[in-house]
Parts: C-alpha cells; structure tokens; sequence
C-alpha cells in the first residue's frame, strides 16, 4: 500500500502526474486502442525518480536512528543512479555510484551533473554490483538496491494510480521487467482493485535470465546479457523478487531482440517519442503479439528517453516495425 506521505512526495512534483496518451496511428495500424503512459517526461526521463524520492525519504527517517553510516552507494546501468543521485542530492547525502563499462554516456553524464561520485567498473550491471557491494562495505555506505526497495515498488505503484485514474477498463498493461520493482509495484496496485486486468511482462531475448527464473527454468549466471535494451539486462536475477513479482503477472513475452530497436523508430515516426530500447520493447512485444491483443484496449509503459546517439542512429536506419 501507498502512504498518504508517499503519494503526496509524487503528486507534489511538477511533472506528475505524468501524460497518459493514446497512440492514435499506431493504434490503427495495429487495430489495437494502444496508450501510452509516458514516464519518459519525468524530470529525469525515467520512471525510476518516483520510487527513488520515496526511497530517499525513507532513508533520511531512518537515519534518524542510525548514525554510523556515512552516505550511500548504488549499483546502476543508469536510469536507478541518476534518480538516487537526484534525490541524494536535494539532502546533500554523499552518494557513490558505480555503473557498467557500457553505461550510456548520456546517463553516465545526468549521474556526474548531480555531484555523486562515480565508478565506471564491471562488464554488466550485476558485475558492477559486484563492486558496489564491496565499495559500501569497506567505506561504511548503505547500499541501496534497486529492486529490494521497498520505496521503489511504492514509486511504481503511484504509476498505475495515475493509470486507474485515467480509466479502469483496460485490458492489459505491458510492463518492462529488470529487476522487477516496475512490474511487482504496478501489479500489486492493479490487481488489488482489478485482480482481471491482465499485466504482461516483457523481457529481452537477449537477457532471458528473468524470463527463465520467472518460468522456474534454470538460467546461466555467467552468460552476459546480449540486448540493447541495457535497462533490463539482468545476469543474475534476486530469487526472493521474483518469487514476490510471479503472483502479479499474468503472461511473460520473451521478445526478440531483432524488433526493439525498428519498435523504436516506429514509436519516433508514428507518435514523435524517443525513448530507450527498455521502452520500446514494449511496442516489439505488442506487435508479435499482435493478432492476440485485436480490439483490446492496452497501456504500454514507456519507461524512460535516455539512450546512445549509436543506438538511435541504428534504429532510425532500421526499416522499422510497423
């Protein structure tokens, strides 16, 4: 459940609630009533600053009590960092960040611009994680956890609010899934006033291990993630989250990897949105799954704006999806 406190830090920002629009083009050209709720017009481009502010919040009252520590450090491929750092900010709390080598350069940018200190070590997220963990002990850090926080899921949970308030008769949503604090926060709050409104989880085929820890399969925690949508790309995924986020989820897309970025320049050419491949694998769910979702009513999350200039080049030189 969302606290009075919790709603009252989203529903003070400037940017919230955020826009709720249908894809009026798109949605023809796929015979969908296909809307998108844009979290990508927060004021750091992603969703992730609603769970963050919470998540700060709850750390400075606990704090309170807690003395010995002197700051806090985080684990990021970008979107999770930069909207700690943001928040760390505002309190003037000392934040160390460590991101992966491939970190989008754009991100790695947002995180210097708010004065955390950061370090760009591991080839992928869990790898910097890896470091994070180790860094925060031995310096006497917090180390906050995207998808073990509480606050995150909260933050979450104020996005399918805005959704409800909008309308409840949808008959699905389409839902990102890395680490999972997207889908267990929007699910819960649906499924607690809407136990028959579908959520449909997306996961890159190029990072399936969420997808097989998901589905009880086995997965290869030495097999680096292979997608562009770098926001999702989880090597190891946390047992005890998936376990919590399973009851939420309705069905679970395995997308290829060869439609998330023409899925992006249909998104640019049909609706005027750039946004990440973490977004608009949304769109490449949707349109394998197309002939399933005919005259269904559908919200896509889009998830956040900040990607490599390569990858939007790549994309724009895509033939496209649709």
């Amino acid at each position: 459940m969302v606290t009075t406190i919790q709603q009252s830090i989203i529903s003070n920002q400037n940017w919230s609630p955020t826009p709720l629009s249908k894809a009026s083009t798109l949605s023809k050209k796929l015979n969908i009533d296909l809307w998108l709720k844009r979290e990508d017009c927060t004021a750091i481009g992603s969703f992730k600053i609603r769970g963050a502010l919470i998540s700060i919040s709850e750390y400075i009252k606990n704090q309170n009590s807690k003395t010995d520590k002197t700051g806090v450090c985080v684990a990021s491929a970008g979107n999770f960092a930069i909207s700690i750092a943001t928040a760390t900010k505002q309190f003037n709390i000392p934040t160390t960040v460590f991101v992966p080598n491939n970190a989008t350069p754009s991100k790695i940018k947002k995180i210097k611009s708010t004065g955390a200190t950061i370090h760009q070590k591991g080839d992928d997220f869990d790898e910097s994680k890896f470091f994070a963990k180790d860094f925060s002990d031995t310096n006497n850090l917090t180390f906050l956890e995207d998808g073990v926080l509480e606050g995150m899921v909260s933050g979450s949970r104020t996005i399918a609010q805005e959704i409800l308030q909008i309308s409840h008769k949808w008959d699905a949503l389409i839902v990102p899934i890395g680490n999972g604090s997207l889908i267990k926060g929007v699910g819960m709050e649906i499924k607690d006033q809407f136990p028959s409104m579908k959520i449909i989880g997306v996961i890159p085929s190029g990072s399936p291990a969420m997808w097989q820890a998901l589905n009880d399969q086995p997965w290869d925690e030495n097999k680096k993630p292979e997608t562009t949508a770098d926001g999702l790309a989880v090597r190891i995924p946390i047992q005890k989250i998936t376990e919590e986020m399973k009851p939420f989820i309705d069905d679970l897309w395995l997308v290829k990897e060869k439609n998330i970025l023409p899925a992006l320049k249909s998104l640019k050419q049909y609706e005027n949105i750039i946004c990440e491949p973490s977004a608009s694998i949304c769109l490449a769910g949707i349109y394998e799954n197309r002939y399933d979702l005919t005259g269904k009513k559908i919200v896509a999350i889009i998830t956040g704006s900040d990607l490599k200039d390569e990858i939007l080049e790549e994309a724009m030189n895509s033939k496209g999806l649709i």
